[in-house]
C-alpha cells in the first residue's frame, strides 16, 4: 500500500504544484493580516497601535491572555505611572459605547496584591469632562463588558480619557478595548 500511496502523491511534489501551494499560503496569510487590521482599525487598541492615542510610558498596544484566548488589547502597565491616563482624540460618539476591561487570566488566578479602578471620561473642545463611568475591576479571569450610554453626546467629536486609578503592591497586568469607531 505504501508504494501505491507514493507513486499517486509523487505529482504532488512537483515544484510547481509546491510553488503554487506556498504562494496561495503568503496570499492568505496577508489578506487575514490585512482584514484583522482593518478591522482593530475602529477599536481602541488600532488607534494605540496606529499612534493615535496619548498611551504615555504606561501603555501600547499589545496581546494580553483573557477568557483562555490570546486577544488584542492596550495593555496598561500600572506601576509605571499612578494614575495611568489614555487619551483617545476626537472620537465621534455614537448612542453607545461598547468594550471591555479584563485582568491577565494567569495574573487573576493568583491572590490579589493589588486593584485597579477604572474612570472613563469624555472632554469637550472646552476641556469640561463628562463621567461615563466609574467602577472597580474586579479581581477575577474574564472579560468584563461595558455599555456606557453616550446618547447624550452622540454625534459630536470628543477626547475620550480612560483613567486607570491603581493601588497596593503589584496590581495585576490589565488590558482593554474600546469600540471608538473610524479615526479622524
Amino acid at each position: 500500500w505504501l508504494e501505491t500511496f507514493l507513486r499517486r502523491v509523487a505529482p504532488l511534489a512537483h515544484p510547481l504544484v509546491l510553488g503554487g501551494l506556498a504562494l496561495a499560503i503568503g496570499v492568505g496569510a496577508v489578506i487575514k493580516e490585512r482584514r484583522a487590521a482593518h478591522e482593530e482599525r475602529a477599536l481602541a487598541v488600532g488607534w494605540a497601535n496606529e499612534g493615535l492615542a496619548r498611551v504615555g510610558p504606561h501603555a501600547r498596544a499589545g496581546l494580553l491572555k483573557t477568557d483562555m484566548l490570546i486577544r488584542p488589547a492596550v495593555l496598561v502597565d500600572a506601576r509605571r505611572s499612578r494614575p495611568a491616563e489614555l487619551v483617545f482624540p476626537g472620537v465621534a460618539l455614537g448612542p453607545v459605547l461598547h468594550g471591555w476591561f479584563a485582568l491577565d487570566d494567569d495574573a487573576a488566578k493568583q491572590r490579589a496584591r493589588g486593584r485597579h479602578a477604572i474612570r472613563i471620561e469624555a472632554a469637550g473642545a472646552d476641556g469640561e469632562r463628562t463621567t461615563l463611568a466609574s467602577f472597580r475591576l474586579p479581581h477575577r479571569p474574564g472579560r468584563h463588558a461595558i455599555e456606557l450610554d453616550t446618547s447624550e453626546l452622540a454625534g459630536t467629536r470628543m477626547d475620550l480619557h480612560v483613567v486607570i486609578e491603581s493601588e497596593g503592591d503589584s496590581p495585576p497586568p490589565l488590558g482593554f478595548d474600546l469600540e471608538l469607531g473610524a479615526p479622524p
